[in-house]
């Protein structure tokens, strides 16, 4: 009885998974106080759909589970959803949202295959994402902390960033607020790599406080005067770099990482290159950490395709054959050498694959494409 009341919504709308078809919630007015309540409704995917934001936030599989109204019906959402819902409702932004966790019926593997395919077209296409770093903890901001931020945006001048903040110096305070949000788990999260690189428009939210993602860029940026790329893992030996302790360190190069992208998204990125750089972010279930790179590669490895039935193993073997026969050639600075792309795939998919097994893989890939 339980599993029909909350497959109900996924029922009244339903979705072709011959087409590009794909859910959006509405969040529908309603008092503070009530339950929140959700409209679900399947769409052609964009642009042949309403205007909708995009939800880029860390889920909390651990945490208690709050009820919602979707279609009239009880329906259990992560706290930290609930709590972004609820700061919309407080904000009145009554519009249309896509959720991964009530959009994607993430019970049926069929319809999850299919909607991964679309994140692409999602997240490049909404009219904005909004970055839920949730509600601000008890003593992680200070009052001054918090003033900063209901500010900062205000820095702007004409919309260009690099304006930011050459009339006035970054205090101490407001270097340690940034530095303290670069600490936040969901920075570490395999899916937000492509969330928020291919986000047109990103808005920063954490509770009250609101900071586009842009002017969030430019603090970083101004952080280390030698730019952004000064504080990328494999050139840490700046004066900067060395005041942080590792746990900054950590929380730093996650960030730094993921805008250098987003500042680079209209440059070709190979699979070789991303599974470098994101083989360490926090997945839940091992294959996102492939599948979470398919958004900003796209049509270059739409010959893998995405599939949860397919053990680590085997896409192990598809993934490497693919680089081992389409990027053998590719030479670019910090690239790694193919066998380094197999030992760093295997470590993605937290595998045991000896270098000899690895050598033997290519040989045969060589004879293939040969």
């Amino acid at each position: 009885m339980t599993a029909v009341i909350f497959q109900t919504p996924y029922f009244q709308a339903p979705l072709d998974l011959t087409s590009s078809s794909f859910r959006l919630v509405e969040l529908q007015p309603c008092s503070p106080t009530d339950i929140i309540k959700c409209h679900l409704t399947a769409h052609p995917s964009p642009p042949d759909c309403p205007p909708f934001v995009a939800l880029s936030y860390m889920w909390d599989h651990t945490s208690p589970k709050d009820t919602i109204y979707l279609n009239g019906t009880p329906f259990l959402v992560g706290h930290s959803l609930w709590t972004f819902l609820d700061e919309m409702r407080s904000r009145d932004k009554f519009q249309m949202y896509w959720i991964d966790a009530i959009c994607i019926n993430q019970s049926n593997i069929q319809e999850r295959n299919h909607q991964v395919q679309l994140m692409n077209v999602i997240y490049s296409q909404a009219k904005s994402v909004y970055i839920w770093l949730g509600l601000v903890e008890e003593r992680s901001l200070s009052i001054e902390a918090m003033e900063f931020l209901k500010d900062v945006d205000s820095w702007h001048e004409d919309s260009k960033p690099y304006l930011l903040v050459e009339s006035g110096k970054i205090t101490s305070i407001q270097h340690d607020t940034i530095v303290a949000l670069c600490q936040y788990k969901y920075w570490e999260r395999m899916w937000i790599f492509q969330e928020v690189v291919l986000a047109r428009e990103a808005t920063i939210y954490i509770g009250p406080c609101t900071m586009r993602l842009v002017t969030f860029q430019s603090i970083i940026q101004k952080l280390e005067p030698s730019r952004i790329e000064s504080m990328m893992p494999w050139v840490e030996g700046t004066t900067r770099w060395a005041e942080y302790d590792d746990t900054e360190r950590v929380g730093l190069s996650f960030v730094c990482d993921l805008l250098l992208y987003r500042r680079r998204r209209k440059f070709d990125t190979t699979l070789r290159h991303a599974i470098q750089h994101c083989r360490a972010r926090k997945a839940t279930d091992v294959r996102d950490r492939i599948y979470g790179l398919f958004g900003v590669l796209q049509a270059r490895v739409s010959s893998i395709g995405v599939d949860y039935h397919i053990e680590p193993i085997y896409l192990w073997i598809k993934v490497f054959a693919y680089v081992c026969r389409n990027e053998v050639a590719v030479q670019t600075p910090y690239i790694l050498s193919i066998e380094q792309v197999g030992e760093r795939l295997a470590e993605a998919l937290e595998l045991e694959i000896s270098y000899e097994t690895i050598r033997e893989f290519i040989e045969t890939q060589k004879a293939i494409v040969d």
